[in-house]
């Protein structure tokens, strides 16, 4: 910290803090929401881009393999 910071300077920053957590975690589950939409569209049209207006959405479902390392140990 370059300057000294009071007590109640310090717990707005932290009230600050936490309200734009919370106000993040809120936009996160929006935006979650509006792509589980737009992955349903194209999903039901049976495509995976589509263009609508000056937009182009594009959805590719991506399979993963992982290697357990720890039950190959030892």
């Amino acid at each position: 910290m370059n300057t000294p910071t009071t007590a109640k300077e310090l717990e707005k920053t932290i009230a600050e803090l936490q309200s734009l957590e919370a106000l993040r975690k809120e936009l996160d589950e929006e935006i979650k929401k509006l792509e589980n939409e737009i992955k349903s569209e194209l999903i039901a049209r049976n495509v995976d881009t589509l263009e609508v207006g000056k937009y182009i959405v594009r959805f590719t479902a991506v399979l993963s393999q992982r290697f357990d390392t720890l039950s190959q140990a030892g």
